[in-house]
């Protein structure tokens, strides 16, 4: 058995690092939580597009033009983060919107006026000039809004920069612009300092990275080395020491001076000094400076042994702050700074008013955003607190559920999880809530909006089965490919205009392909019909594109195989097949034409032959099966069958004069035919429910019929629910639930019954119901139960929270050798319940398989049970489909007689439709 339980999903927090202009460019810290304790989690940090990853509860964000995936061992799923989705300049904000457009606010002569462009579409990055905008595409394409942006304006982007398509980062000083183009290439625009690109570093082909001083750019080659330009003052012209350096990992600026990080852990400076352009003596000999960072005049350095270091104007670090050796993250105002320690506590120094005055009894922070005078610290609730010029004061119900936090120069941003906004600050910075645009509130998201889907479930097997076990409906759920989380979706039958918005949908027409599809979107995927039936000796697989190099059919049809004891596959090798269904001595399928075929599964079957009179149809549309007898559906609305007559072989005159049915419903020893009008029929063995009572005869609102061992239920249009055939198997319907009015669906097993109630709510009855059945302590209570499963002596109810809970004779066993209270009950992530012959299996949202049977020893740990999508069964036998179209079959030993899955039919199975 598995041992990794699933705990809800990862919680990320923390801001992507931000693109803005100078020095206001600090990279941020995300963090992983455990999203129920708050507690750090160790997880894996990749960016999208890269093999490698990085290890540890906190990541420093260097690329946030890119999207970053994040998982842990322990958890299931993985989680992604959008691109940094909101930049600005001094004076205005630009928000990503999950359209992949931009917008914006603030003052209108810097960029606060929505940017109306072709190319704003797809934006990955979004940098600024003191005035003006400028947002790159993932075409690798740019566009400009703001001051001086209009043709022939300082600010306006040169015609030859406009053509390209290959740019891959932007950066801005107050008055210039540069990018950085996949060829390594850099190209400037803006004012004549800004634009004076020396000849020798604009025939580079190496560069990897750009940041920018107030008036200066300074950009790291691939060989180690830097390069500079721009005033001299600000940084623009690098020292001798600095230009022969060939291990230049990192650089920073403030606002006139840049400072780099060599490999070795030491740290070198250039610029204005009193800005930090030189590192003291006693710093320079350092070499274990994992990062640093910039303010207006001051440089912060951290060391690998959790100590900060200091240089520029705000030198001096009090001698408390000094010993520290706990901090993981340190950010700066104009004249404060603030770090960050382990424990979640905060500190700072320098000028009170501009944050360096901490409140008291803050803690359980994980995430520090500054302003030019503010402070806003993000705790692992979700709250946030902020003090300097702009504070929290007031804001406390609003400043709830954040997941990150992003500034400009004088304004705070926060995302919260309902995907709106938060703004406070200076109003003429984009501070105002007035300001924010309507369309950008629920439509800007930290995480990445779903962008795969994955479908998980079995299709419920069609036809009714042998009914030596309860066969039931399926329930197919929704997930999203990365986070492994429900999502709802618009689930729909093709070929039919309803459709039903949900995350799971019991499958109720598995003759038919599904659809899902998020709403507003063109993310669908399709699943196949189902493909799979079986009796105790056979499988069989059809209905699917499975032999490619043999087929070109549609994809809802297919050719047939067959494996186990009795016949060869070789004598229905070239069937194809629309629908599978079969009793316990024989298989039938509908052919593309309409017409039947069946074969034997063992010597003398009475069920193996079609009647000539079958035989010669070509306008069959579904057919059934219980034990014993098949039963067929015409396009007409009438209906046939054969097999033994006390199964429901035979039927009556009446009932084959009809021509105005529309569905078929097996019980172990008879059928009941739901017709247009809402009525019913049935025929077979008249203690099986094969005799219908004239009561419900009468009945026109039948929605659904639903099979027992020894009793039929039909569940009505108001909610309610009748019952007939043999009184102590579940036909004596308990008058507290004759009285609901709230059922939604009905699940069986053996002679005992349990329904669904809209609440959430199940009631269970029938024989034993009151012994063996007893539903557990408690139970009654639960209002969650989003489905039903039966066994032949036990139902397992499917809760929205991916738990499970058993009840019935068996589970007893379960837990002596399935151990079903230690192993599945304490599992979070159940997406699909599939049930055997008294046998339990549970599909995780990772792919992974649970499983309780009558064996001691289950092959829980081989590769091959791992990335199921679906699992189907027969009533000593599961079967798993994986990702790659192979088959899995558990407990696979002398008591089920499985051959082996057939070589040819390995990776050859389709779960979904394949997209155009």
């Amino acid at each position: 058995m598995t041992t990794l339980y699933f705990t809800q999903q990862l919680k990320i927090m923390g801001a992507r690092t931000q693109n803005s202009t100078s020095y206001l460019f600090t990279r941020h810290r995300l963090v992983a939580l455990d999203n129920t304790t708050g507690e750090p989690v160790i997880a894996d940090w990749q960016y999208d597009g890269e093999s490698t990853s990085i290890s540890g509860n906190s990541f420093i964000d260097t690329q946030p033009h890119k999207k970053l995936y994040i998982s842990s061992a322990d958890y299931t799923g993985r989680a992604t983060l959008n691109v940094s989705n909101i930049d600005g300049n001094f004076f205005s904000v630009a928000a990503r919107k999950n359209d992949g457009t931009v917008t914006s606010w603030g003052l209108d002569s810097c960029g606060g006026v929505p940017p109306v462009n072709e190319r704003n579409h797809d934006i990955i990055a979004v940098a600024g000039s003191n005035q003006s905008l400028c947002a790159l595409n993932a075409n690798g394409q740019i566009f400009s809004w703001g001051f001086q942006t209009a043709p022939g304006q300082i600010m306006a982007i040169p015609d030859n920069i406009l053509a390209l398509n290959d740019i891959i980062e932007i950066r801005g000083n107050e008055t210039g612009m540069a990018a950085l183009r996949a060829s390594g290439q850099i190209v400037v625009w803006g004012s004549e300092n800004a634009s004076d690109l020396p000849a020798d570093i604009a025939a580079l082909i190496d560069i990897v990275d750009i940041q920018a001083s107030s008036g200066a750019f300074a950009a790291r080659r691939a060989n180690g080395h830097v390069v500079a330009w721009g005033h001299i003052s600000n940084g623009g012209k690098l020292t001798v020491e600095v230009e022969l350096l060939n291990d230049i990992v990192d650089v920073q600026s403030t606002s006139y001076a840049f400072s780099a990080r060599r490999a070795n852990g030491q740290i070198v400076a250039w610029g204005d000094e009193a800005h930090g352009g030189k590192v003291p003596d006693i710093l320079a000999s350092l070499t274990d400076v994992v990062d640093i960072a910039g303010s207006l005049q001051t440089f912060i350095a951290r060391r690998a042994s959790g100590h900060i270091v200091t240089w520029g104007t705000s030198n001096y670090i009090p001698a408390e702050i000094e010993l520290m050796d706990d901090i993981v993250d340190a950010q700066m105002t104009d004249a404060a700074v603030i770090v960050l320690r382990s424990n979640g506590q905060v500190a700072a120094w320098g000028d009170d008013s501009k944050g360096a005055m901490v409140p008291t009894g803050l803690n359980n922070v994980v995430a520090l955003t500054t302003t030019m005078d503010s402070v806003a610290a993000l705790k692992s609730d979700g709250r946030v607190v902020c003090w300097g010029k702009y504070t929290s004061e007031g804001m406390l119900p609003e400043l709830k559920d954040i997941q990150a936090v992003y500034a400009n120069h004088e304004s705070f941003f926060a995302i919260k999880t309902d995907n709106t906004l938060i703004v406070w600050g200076n109003t003429h910075s984009g501070g105002d809530m007035a300001d924010v645009p309507a369309d950008l509130q629920g439509n800007i998201s930290f995480y990445a909006p779903t962008a795969r889907l994955k479908l998980m479930g079995a299709r419920s097997p069609m036809g009714g089965g042998t009914q030596t076990y309860p066969v039931g409906v399926r329930m197919i759920a929704a997930l999203d490919a990365d986070t492994l989380q429900p999502v709802q979706v618009m689930w729909r039958y093709v070929d039919e205009d309803s459709e039903i918005l949900s995350e799971k949908l019991t499958d109720t027409n598995p003759e038919k392909q599904l659809q899902a599809c998020l709403p507003g979107s063109n993310i669908q995927v399709t699943l196949t019909t189902a493909n799979m039936t079986g009796n105790y000796g056979h499988l069989i697989w059809g209905a699917g594109d499975f032999f490619e190099n043999e087929m070109s059919v549609l994809q809802d049809q297919g050719l047939v195989t067959t494996w186990g004891c009795g016949l060869s596959s070789a004598q229905v090798a070239k069937q194809l097949a629309t629908q599978l269904v079969c009793t316990e001595d024989a298989f039938a399928l509908i052919n593309p034409e309409g017409q039947v075929f069946a074969w034997p599964s063992v010597p003398k079957s009475v069920c193996g032959t079609v009647p000539e009179n079958i035989s010669s149809l070509k306008d069959v549309v579904a057919i059934s099966s219980n034990s014993n007898a098949f039963v067929i559906l015409r396009s007409g609305g009438q209906v046939d069958a054969w097999g033994y007559q006390n199964a429901g072989g035979k039927v009556p005159a009446e009932i084959k004069a009809l021509n105005d049915c529309v569905q078929v419903y097996a019980g172990s020893e008879a059928f009941v035919a739901l017709r247009k009008t809402g009525e019913i029929v049935a025929w077979g063995f008249p203690t099986s429910g094969g005799t219908l009572p004239e009561d419900i005869a009468q009945l026109n609102d039948i929605v659904a019929v639903i099979p027992g061992t020894f009793a039929i239920v039909a569940l009505r249009k108001n909610g309610q629910i009748v019952a007939w055939g043999s009184q102590n198997s579940g036909a004596e319907i308990p008058d507290a639930v004759k009285q609901l009015t709230d059922i939604v669906s009905v699940t069986a097993c053996n002679a005992v019954f349990t329904a669904l109630r809209a609440t959430g709510q199940v009631v269970t009855w029938g024989q034993g119901s009151n012994f063996g059945y007893k539903q557990p302590d408690g139970m009654s209570e639960l209002t969650d139960f989003t489905s039903v499963s039966g066994a032949y002596q036990a139902f397992v109810g499917l809760r929205s929270t991916g738990q499970v809970v058993a009840w019935g004779p068996i589970v007893n066993n379960w837990n002596t050798n399935g151990d079903f209270d230690k192993y599945i009950a304490p599992l979070t992530d159940i997406v699909a319940v599939t049930t055997g012959l008294n046998m339990l299996s549970v599909l995780r949202a990772n792919g992974e398989i649970a499983c309780c049977v009558f064996i001691d020893e289950l092959p829980f740990d081989q590769p091959q049970l791992k990335n199921i999508r679906a699992i189907y069964s027969i009533p000593q036998c599961f079967c798993g489909l994986a990702e790659d179209g192979t088959l899995t079959l558990w407990p696979s030993n002398s008591d089920v007689y499985v051959d082996g899955v057939p070589p040819a039919l390995q990776g050859n199975i389709l779960y979904e439709v394949p997209s155009k």
